[in-house]
């Protein structure tokens, strides 16, 4: 399976400092930081869970997202949170945005500058304050994870030794936080603004659709875990809805998408056929494209023209 571009860390574990189903506007902010991070087209992106669990998971099931839960979501901190998301995401792209859920007001745009400042760490500034989202590269993870002081998050991200950028964004809500509510409202109009986007919703049907995101995300996690009920908990699905899934869709097709292995140490362990990972490649360059089209269309019909 290809490595993305970007992956993306939201936490939201601790139960002391996390306010990850707080609205702002009309959605909570962990669901603000989610829609943000796929307008830049984020992927995977993990979402590490503690406090109001439940909640959040309900509230983003059909996003397309990956929970893992801090089990000590008591006492945890950012940093040791950022550890659970960084193990997860460290083979499956080139660079992390990393975003505590209590800061959830930053534009795609201000990301795309992250990335584009070409360094092992990026940070926004905005009037020589430092914000967030942070972006590392998966070749700074070592560094991150070795870290010594547990307390210490933005530490930890500067301890890598070099290639740092700072990078400058007319981009008010890096600095906000859930503790500035006032000011967060105030932006939010603009916020909203950045949020507008072309929605495309896409999947593959004969008389019933029998493809979709969330079927694309199952196979995703299967080629990645080798296990359909690791994926089922990484993505809150039931098992039972999980095999209904894979089942019609290799009705629909007419070939073997998973396959199992019986025997030795690969005892239980489940498999995406040759056939099935080329069916999932082909489903995401599929998805890349249509979604490019769709994007470049809507700024030049209804953007550039001052529409929206």
């Amino acid at each position: 399976m290809r490595k993305s571009n970007i992956g993306g860390i939201i936490i939201a574990a601790s139960t002391s400092r996390a306010k990850p189903m707080l609205k702002l506007g009309s959605i909570p902010v962990v669901k603000r930081i989610v829609l943000t991070f796929q307008q830049a087209e984020v992927f995977p992106i993990v979402v590490v869970t503690g406090t109001q669990e439940d909640e959040v998971r309900h509230e983003l099931s059909e996003f397309g997202v990956v929970f893992i839960k801090n089990e000590n979501c008591e006492d945890a901190t950012l940093y040791e949170s950022l550890k659970i998301g960084l193990t997860y995401l460290q083979d499956k792209c080139s660079h992390i945005a990393i975003a505590p859920v209590n800061s959830p007001v930053f534009t795609p745009e201000t990301l795309k500058k992250l990335l584009d400042a070409g360094e092992d760490v990026a940070f926004p500034v905005y009037q020589e304050q430092v914000g967030y989202p942070i972006l590392i590269t998966t070749a700074a993870i070592g560094e991150v994870m070795n870290y010594k002081d547990e307390a210490e998050f933005k530490q930890a991200i500067y301890s890598v030794q070099d290639n740092h950028a700072r990078v400058e964004v007319e981009d008010e809500g890096v600095v906000q936080d859930i503790h500035s509510y006032e000011q967060l409202q105030r932006l939010l109009e603009k916020y909203n603004r950045s949020l507008m986007q072309a929605s495309v919703g896409l999947c593959i049907e004969k008389e019933t659709i029998f493809f979709d995101n969330r079927a694309k995300l199952l196979l995703y996690l299967i080629s990645e875990t080798m296990s359909v009920s690791k994926a089922c908990e990484l993505m809150s699905m039931s098992y039972a809805k999980a095999w209904k899934v894979l089942n019609k869709l290799e009705v629909e097709l007419g070939y073997q998408i998973i396959q199992r292995r019986q025997g030795g140490s690969s005892i239980g362990r489940t498999h995406l056929t040759q056939k099935g990972i080329d069916f999932l490649q082909a489903y995401i360059e599929y998805e890349d494209s249509v979604f490019k089209y769709a994007r470049a269309e809507f700024v030049r019909i209804f953007k550039d023209k001052n529409l929206i």
